[in-house]
């Protein structure tokens, strides 16, 4: 019980920490990425009512004829539709666009943080811990390159809002037209589905921070075996083979443990997710079989299609979890970078020395080289 009011708790704090991020982008961006998402959520959730009322009134339009008030009331509807989602096709590439600019502009600021940490240090002891240059190279990768960095996280919390937008929509929808009882039901599979990604991602990453040294091996020797400085020496002292057995080794060393936790983080856990969620889906189909006789067409339809459209949103969210699970592991490494830097500054360092000039000239090395013997 302790462990997971910690992990609630952690969860917490790095959702805080991702919002604390956010005015980074600045505020008319933040508002229209919130004011997007919630359209986007809002979207399919009119495209699945307009559609079940669309094909409910089949029938009655169909019998009443083109120059009826049904068939005028059916095109209205398949026009509000249509609108839905076409609104959705032309939205979705503007949330993307909107999305990397809110990205490039918290990453962007973020790496100006640790270059500051980085250069403010007089001395060369923070460049010489390895705790420090390992949150370094962290921050360094993720916040340049990485899918996991804290400004993909910030465009993910924001992601969850269309999300949960839909999820809410569908369950309201169910609940009026069919069940409460059974709306709430679904939400909760839904939500212990979103529990087990959630928390399996925020474990297997831990898993991964743990081996970090076998991961710095494994880049190093990869870097040896593939770049060219280190290419006529691997050749002339033949080692080639110890260095592909020595990247094996560390490889499995690397490997092995994350394969045994992903498997006891995802194999047994989503059985018995899979099971919960399908006795639930399973009884509220069931229900609504056994009632289809009262309810109308267009209720009929709108429970199924919302039903199915509910479960979907079970799954795993690429735009968001992995993002907002790990991504501010790098904003976590600049300031631990940080605090090596400052915890540094407080000791002497007998390498610190007074400031240098700028450089008022240059060495030139011309015709200078090297050679092995014969």
């Amino acid at each position: 019980m302790g462990n997971r009011v910690g992990a609630a708790r952690e969860q917490f704090a790095a959702r805080r920490d991702i919002v604390r991020l956010l005015p980074r982008a600045g505020g008319r961006l933040v508002a229209g990425m919130v004011a997007v998402n919630v359209v986007l959520g809002c979207l399919p959730v009119v495209f699945t009512v307009a559609t079940a009322m669309v094909l409910g009134r089949v029938p009655a339009a169909v019998d009443a004829g083109l120059d009826s008030g049904a068939w005028d009331s059916l095109v209205t509807l398949f026009g509000v539709a249509a609108g839905a989602f076409v609104a959705r096709q032309l939205l979705s590439p503007a949330e993307q666009a909107m999305a990397e600019l809110m990205t490039r502009r918290i990453d962007g600021r973020v790496f100006d943080e640790l270059m500051a940490a980085s250069l403010r240090s007089p001395g060369l002891g923070p460049l010489e811990d390895q705790q420090a240059l390992d949150a370094l190279r962290a921050a360094a990768r993720e916040v340049e390159f990485g899918v996991r960095s804290p400004g993909r996280a910030a465009t993910g919390l924001l992601a969850l809002i269309a999300r949960y937008t839909e999820l809410t929509g569908s369950a309201v929808a169910i609940g009026v037209v069919f069940s409460w009882p059974a709306a709430a039901a679904l939400v909760v599979t839904v939500l212990l589905f979103r529990h087990g990604q959630r928390g399996g991602l925020r474990r297997y990453a831990e898993a991964r921070s743990l081996l970090a040294a076998d991961q710095r091996e494994i880049d190093y020797l990869r870097e040896l075996a593939a770049g060219a400085p280190a290419g006529k020496e691997i050749r002339v002292f033949g080692l080639a083979g110890w260095l592909r057995q020595r990247l094996r080794v560390t490889l499995l060393r690397f490997l092995e443990p994350l394969w045994a936790e992903r498997r006891r983080i995802y194999l047994w856990p989503f059985v018995w997710f899979s099971v919960a969620g399908l006795a639930v889906t399973g009884v509220v189909f069931a229900v609504v079989g056994a009632t289809a006789h009262e309810m109308t067409l267009t209720g009929f339809v709108l429970v199924a299609t919302a039903t199915l459209s509910l479960l979907r949103l079970a799954e795993h969210y690429p735009e968001a979890d992995l993002p907002t699970a790990i991504g501010m592991r790098a904003y976590d490494a600049v300031r631990r970078f940080a605090e090596h830097v400052d915890a540094h500054d407080e000791r002497p360092d007998p390498v610190r020395r007074r400031t240098v000039p700028e450089p008022v000239g240059a060495i030139r090395f011309e015709q200078v080289g090297f050679h092995y013997p014969g």
